[in-house]
C-alpha cells in the first residue's frame, strides 16, 4: 500500500501481522555505517525503513486466514479464523494523507485481544552505527520517532502516532523504540486503529506534527478520508483500461500499475530500485542505478497515460545538474562541457555510489524519461522549464567527447558494460546518444530555440558509427563494441530495442530489426534475473513470433508472477514494472508517429483497450473480436494530425464526427497509412466502410 511519499507492506503470520512503513524522503547520508551490505565504502546514500505497525492477536496462531490486495479500491482486507472465534480486517493507507488506517470486527463467541505496537525500525545491527529512536504515549495514542546521523548533509526524522477508536485502550511504552496499546473487541463489535506519519528531510517537528494530526481524527474524518481515497484511485484507474481476458498479463499489468503508485507520486521523492523500504540494508543501498534500473520502473508509465508517476525521477535528475555540470570539469581529462553523471545517484542531487564504471553514458541514460515525457504529453512549458535543460546539457558533454574519422562520428573509451575496459563505438553508447541527440532536435524545434546548432545535431545524428556486428552460428547479431572479439550474451544489447531510438522496431529499419530478433535469439536469456522488461520489450518491438507465449511463460513458471501481481526477479526490484511498456506495445505503437493496432498481440485473442496514449499525446482505444478491430476510437490532446495503419485492409473508413473542412469518409494511402488532418481534442469514432462507399478522389 501507499501513497507515493507513505509506503507500506503488511506480512507475518496470522496472530503477528506487520506493516513496515517507510517514507520516501527517509534516506541516510551515509555517515555512521561500519560498513554496508556488500562492502563497498562508496556507498554512502540510502532509503531506510521508518518503523511500523504490529497487531499481535490472541488466539490467532496458526488460524485459517486469507489476506487480499483490492486493486481498485488500494486497500487489504483479511479473515482470520481461529479458536472459535473470526477476526475481519481491512487496511489501507489514505491517498491524500500520511496515514494508515486499520478497520477490525470480531465475530462468534470470544471476544479477541489485541496488543497493537507502534515500533521505529530496531537498531540492533552489528553491521551499522545505532540510529535515535524515541517512544512514548498518551492517554489516547502512542508514538515512536526514528532519525538519521546529524553528522551529513541533512538529517531525517520521522515520526509514527497511533489512536484507536471503538473500544478502550490501554498503553504503555517498552523501551525507546516500541509503544503499545492494547485493546479487546468484543464479538459484533468493531475497532479503527490509525497511524500516522510525518516528518522526512530535515524535518523538526516530526513528532508535533504526527500528534497533532492524529490528534484531529475521528472515525468521521476518517470516513471522509476514505471517500478521497476511493476517489482517487478511481480517477487513477479511469486513467486507462486493457481487458485481456483475465490472462497472467493482464494481472501483470495492473499489479504494475498499483505498486507504482503506490510508490511514486508527483510531488514527492523518487523511490530507489526497490520503492518500498523495509530494510536498513537493501542492495546496492537502494539508490537510483542509472545503467538501467532507474529508469527502467517508468518505461511503461507514459504509453499508460499515467506520464506523472516519472516526474519524480525527472526532478532528481534535474536536482544533479549542478554536481554533474561539475563532475564534466573536474573529473575528465581534458574537460568536457555538459553532464558527467556516475552509475549510483541518491536524491536532492547526490551521490550513492561515486563510480563511473568506466561508462560514459550515465546522463544520456538519465534523459531517457526526458525525451519520453516529450514525445508522449507534448508539454510545452514543462518541456523548457523541466525537460530541455536537462538534455541540451547531456547532449553537450557528447558534441564535445565524440571524435571525429572523416565524416564519422566515433565513441572511444567508454565500457560496455558495468567495469568494462576502453571500448570503441558501444553499442550501448551509440544507441543512447542517438536518442539523445533525436529527442533534442525535436524539443528544439517545438520549443523554437537553438535552431543555430540544429544542423550540427543532424550531422551527429546521419553519421554516427554504426551499430557494431559480428557473425553467430551462421547469422548477423549485433555485438557489444566494435572492438569486442565476437558475440557475447550481454543483456546490455537490449538497449538497442528500449530504450532504442526508433531506428530498430517498427517504423524502423527492417534490415536492422531483424538483426536484433536474431540478436535476441542468440542470447536466449528470456529467463534472466537481471532483464525482464529490457527482453518483454525488445520481443514486441522485433515482432518476435514468440512474443506473447515467452511473456505468459514467464509469468506463470517458476519464480513467476507472485500471488500481489508483482513480479519478482533475482536483481533489483520495481524495474520489472517496466514491462507494462511491452504490454502497451502488444495493443498499440505509435513509433515513428504512425498508430498501429494490436500490432503484436496473437490475432487469435480478443483485447480491448481504453485510453492508451501515443506519441504526441493520442489517447487511443480499440477492441479486438475473432481476429478484426471491432471499435476505434481517438482522441488527440496536442496534434491536429494523426497517421494510423489502417486495421481493416481494403476497406475505406468512416469517421465521426468529421474533422473541420473534410467529409466523413476517407480512403488510406498507397501505404495503407490513414492521414487525419485539422483534428480538435475532441474524441473521433472510426469505423470500416466499403471503398465503394467513398466519391472518387476522397482520399485522406
Amino acid at each position: 500500500m501507499g501513497n507515493g511519499d507513505m509506503t507500506v507492506v503488511g506480512c507475518g503470520p496470522s496472530d503477528d501481522l506487520c506493516f513496515h512503513i517507510g517514507k520516501s524522503d527517509f534516506w541516510t547520508d551515509g555517515h555512521g555505517w561500519s560498513f554496508t551490505n556488500e562492502h563497498y565504502d562508496r556507498y554512502t546514500v540510502s532509503p531506510i525503513t521508518v518503523g511500523g505497525l504490529r497487531l499481535r492477536v490472541r488466539d490467532m496462531a496458526c488460524a485459517t486466514y486469507r489476506q487480499e490486495v483490492d486493486l481498485l479500491r488500494a486497500c487489504v482486507t483479511g479473515t482470520f479464523a481461529g479458536q472459535g472465534s473470526t477476526l475481519h480486517t481491512r487496511a489501507w493507507c489514505a491517498a491524500t494523507a500520511n496515514v494508515m488506517v486499520v478497520e477490525l470486527t470480531a465475530h462468534g463467541p470470544m471476544p479477541i485481544g489485541i496488543r497493537v505496537q507502534t515500533f521505529a525500525k530496531d537498531n540492533a545491527d552489528p553491521r551499522a552505527a545505532v540510529l535515535p529512536t524515541t517512544s512514548g504515549h498518551e492517554e489516547d495514542a502512542a508514538w515512536v520517532t526514528r532519525e538519521t546521523w546529524n553528522r551529513g548533509r541533512w538529517v531525517s526524522r520521522a515520526a509514527l502516532a497511533t489512536r484507536i477508536w471503538g473500544t478502550p485502550s490501554r498503553s504503555w511504552t517498552h523501551d525507546d523504540r516500541r509503544a503499545y496499546q492494547a485493546i479487546v473487541i468484543e464479538p459484533g463489535q468493531s475497532a479503527i486503529i490509525a497511524c500516522a506519519l510525518a516528518g522526512g528531510k530535515d524535518a523538526n517537528n516530526h513528532l508535533e506534527d504526527a500528534q497533532t494530526y492524529i490528534a484531529s481524527l475521528s472515525p468521521d474524518a476518517i470516513e471522509e478520508l476514505r471517500s478521497k481515497h476511493d476517489e482517487w484511485w478511481r480517477n487513477y484507474w479511469s486513467k486507462s483500461l486493457i481487458d485481456l481476458g483475465g490472462d497472467a498479463i493482464e494481472c501483470f499489468w495492473y499489479g504494475s500499475q498499483y505498486a507504482l503508485a503506490c510508490c511514486t507520486r508527483s510531488g514527492h521523492t523518487c523511490p530507489g530500485i526497490f520503492g518500498f523500504a523495509t530494510d536498513d540494508h537493501p542492495r546496492w543501498n537502494g539508490d537510483y542505478h542509472l545503467n538501467y534500473n532507474a529508469q527502467q520502473p517508468f518505461a511503461g508509465v507514459f504509453s499508460s497515460n499515467r506520464g506523472e508517476l516519472a516526474q519524480p525521477l525527472i526532478d532528481a535528475m534535474n536536482d544533479f545538474i549542478p554536481e554533474g555540470l561539475r563532475r564534466a570539469k573536474g573529473d575528465l581529462k581534458p574537460p568536457q562541457a555538459g553532464l558527467y553523471m556516475p552509475i549510483g545517484l541518491g536524491p536532492w542531487g547526490v551521490v550513492a555510489q561515486d563510480d563511473y564504471m568506466g561508462q560514459k553514458c550515465a546522463a544520456a541514460f538519465a534523459a531517457v524519461p526526458h525525451v519520453d515525457h516529450f514525445h508522449y504529453q507534448q508539454d510545452l512549458s514543462y518541456t523548457r522549464h523541466h525537460l530541455y535543460p536537462f538534455v541540451r546539457e547531456a547532449a553537450r558533454f557528447w558534441e564535445g567527447f565524440l571524435k571525429r574519422e572523416g565524416e564519422r562520428y566515433v565513441i572511444q573509451g567508454s565500457a560496455a558494460h558495468e567495469h568494462g575496459g576502453e571500448d570503441s563505438n558501444t553499442a550501448l553508447d551509440l544507441v543512447l546518444v542517438r536518442r539523445l541527440f533525436r529527442g533534442l532536435i525535436a524539443m528544439s524545434e517545438a520549443l523554437n530555440t537553438d535552431a543555430e546548432s540544429r544542423d550540427t545535431w543532424r550531422h551527429i545524428v546521419d553519421n554516427l558509427a554504426p551499430y557494431p556486428t559480428t557473425t553467430h552460428q551462421g547469422r548477423t547479431v549485433f555485438k557489444q563494441s566494435e572492438n569486442a572479439a565476437g558475440f557475447s550474451r550481454s543483456i546490455t544489447l537490449m538497449n538497442l530495442a528500449w530504450p532504442g531510438c526508433g531506428d530498430i522496431g517498427f517504423g524502423g529499419d527492417p534490415h536492422l530489426t531483424k538483426i536484433m530478433r536474431d540478436t535476441l535469439d542468440a542470447i536466449d536469456r528470456w529467463d534472466q534475473g537481471n532483464s525482464f522488461a529490457w527482453v518483454m520489450i525488445a520481443a514486441v518491438r522485433t515482432a518476435h513470433p514468440d512474443a506473447y507465449q515467452r511473456f505468459v511463460d514467464r509469468l506463470t513458471g517458476p519464480g513467476g508472477l507472485r500471488d500481489n501481481l508483482t513480479l519478482a526477479q533475482a536483481y533489483g526490484g520495481i524495474e520489472t514494472c517496466g514491462a507494462t511498456l511491452a504490454v502497451n506495445e502488444m495493443l498499440l505503437q505509435s513509433s515513428e508517429g504512425v498508430l498501429r493496432l494490436f500490432p503484436v498481440w496473437p490475432r487469435h485473442r480478443d483485447a480491448a483497450f481504453q485510453n492508451l496514449r501515443a506519441h504526441g499525446g493520442v489517447l487511443v482505444s480499440a477492441a479486438l473480436r475473432d481476429g478484426g478491430v471491432t471499435s476505434l476510437s481517438l482522441k488527440p490532446a496536442h496534434t491536429s494530425h494523426v497517421r494510423l495503419l489502417n486495421p481493416w485492409p481494403q476497406m475505406a473508413f468512416s469517421v465521426h464526427p468529421a474533422p473541420e473542412g473534410s467529409g466523413s469518409h476517407h480512403l488510406p494511402d498507397r501505404h495503407g497509412i490513414i492521414h487525419l488532418h485539422n483534428l480538435a481534442p475532441t474524441r473521433y469514432h472510426l469505423q470500416p466502410i466499403p471503398r465503394s462507399d467513398v466519391r472518387d478522389g476522397s482520399r485522406s
